[in-house]
């Protein structure tokens, strides 16, 4: 319980961050195209290129293990796949009547991508970050695991917990369970709230 709020704090901003920076690269790079596109796209492609959680470890190991680093080093490469998904999503939205009508009303590039495009294709992409607070979690519990973003000795960490739990297996087998229960059922719960949200986007469920 105690570790919970950190954790927390973390994949919060991981997420949103990624959501931000992805959702700008993404529309940018689908509604402009050209050499923009290019451009973004292939910064992204060297993101998503590199294994996350070795660029992860690294980035961390460079600024020292803390809780800091570690939040640091999760949002430098989290980023890269919402601009992916934003902009396929844009490049569908951006062909539509009503940006067609925005255009020859003379509104702004800017102010097309943010009151018409960004609303009509952030619905998929929070079912997909639903999902991914999951994979923070468990890839934060990774880097406690290995030693990596502790605050200090007296700040609980669940992947640390298990790490430390393992040298005391088979007589002490409660210090790594129940933690290694908590980021199990945490996840799958993260699980189960995407696809809930992709079904109520997608309309097969309504309230």
């Amino acid at each position: 319980l105690y570790a919970a709020p950190s954790d927390a704090e973390i994949s919060t901003v991981v997420v949103i961050s990624a959501i931000i920076i992805g959702g700008l690269v993404g529309m940018f790079a689908g509604y402009f195209g050209g050499w923009v596109d290019e451009v973004l796209m292939r910064i992204t492609d060297v993101f998503l290129a590199i294994p996350g959680l070795i660029l992860v470890i690294a980035v961390a190991v460079l600024l020292g293990s803390s809780f800091t680093s570690a939040m640091i080093g999760l949002m430098i490469p989290w980023w890269a796949t919402y601009a992916r998904l934003f902009r396929s999503q844009t490049l569908v939205v951006k062909n539509m009547g009503y940006v067609d009508m925005a255009k020859l009303m003379g509104f702004r590039s800017f102010r097309i991508i943010f009151k018409h495009v960004f609303h009509n294709v952030i619905d998929p992409i929070l079912s997909y970050a639903a999902l991914d607070f999951g994979n923070v979690i468990l890839t934060y519990a990774s880097l406690t695991f290995l030693g990596i973003g502790l605050q200090g000795v007296n700040q609980p960490e669940w992947g640390a917990m298990v790490s430390d739990g393992l040298q005391y297996l088979p007589h002490v087998w409660w210090w790594s369970l129940f933690p290694s229960i908590v980021i199990l059922v945490l996840v799958a719960s993260f699980v189960i709230l995407g696809d809930r949200l992709q079904d109520v986007i997608a309309g097969r469920v309504t309230y």
